[in-house]
């Protein structure tokens, strides 16, 4: 059978889409879990993790699946409509919302702890702890000290970067934060971030991040410590 025939494409979508979706989901909810390549022969493994997890799905399919007669019927494809927006959630939204459960579970501590007291280990996927360190989803206060002394605070959140290239591990800090005369650390009036370069950290240490008091003064923990 070719895969230029209706069978074959039709074949090929049901044993290649859920597991598409299942893997872009996954990526979603780790930030490393594409970085492996993947070949059509683990697409089709995922697809048929897919349709493990759907059974119950699958089997109300198959007991309500239109027969070919009412199908070429002219009100066929209408009449049918609820049937195949539910061979749609099974082809793309439940492989989607199954992966990216998997992929929040695994990444979980209590389940990664479960795992390990059951002998089995995981592998982070992250390449290196620089990377790991600035993917996680929390925004943090970080203290970058560099090579000529200098220190420097400011805040690492969703608009600021950290580059995954193994060559240059520059930073963007989007907050920038000063000592004064009496040794408390403030914002720096409009500034709008400030970039590291590679070659000028030394180290970068992290602290748990906190929002501004009720009176508009900034939470100077990190800087005071």
């Amino acid at each position: 059978m070719s895969l230029g025939t209706p069978i074959g494409v039709l074949l090929a979508i049901a044993f290649i889409v859920p597991g598409y979706s299942l893997r872009k989901a996954l990526d979603f909810s780790h930030p490393y879990a594409g970085m492996r390549k993947l070949t059509l022969h683990d697409y089709i493994m995922l697809s048929c993790v897919a349709y493990v997890l759907s059974t119950p799905f699958l089997y109300f399919l198959i007991k309500h699946a239109p027969c070919v007669d009412q199908l070429c019927t002219p009100t066929g494809l209408s009449s049918n409509a609820g049937y195949f927006f539910s061979v749609i959630v099974v082809l793309l939204v439940y492989p989607a919302i199954c992966g990216f459960t998997i992929g929040k579970c695994a990444h979980c501590r209590h389940v990664a702890g479960f795992l390990r007291k059951a002998g089995v280990t995981l592998l982070h996927p992250a390449p290196t702890a620089w990377d790991y360190v600035f993917a996680r989803p929390e925004a943090l206060w970080a203290r970058v000290q560099l090579k000529d002394g200098e220190i420097i605070d400011g805040i690492f959140d969703s608009n600021s970067m950290a580059s995954s290239d193994k060559e240059s591990r520059d930073v963007f800090l989007e907050g920038l934060y000063k000592y004064d005369d009496t040794g408390k650390c403030h914002a720096v009036p409009r500034n709008r971030g400030i970039y590291i370069s590679a070659d000028a950290i030394n180290t970068v240490t992290f602290f748990e991040y906190s929002e501004p008091d009720q009176s508009g003064e900034e939470n100077s923990e990190a800087c005071d410590d």
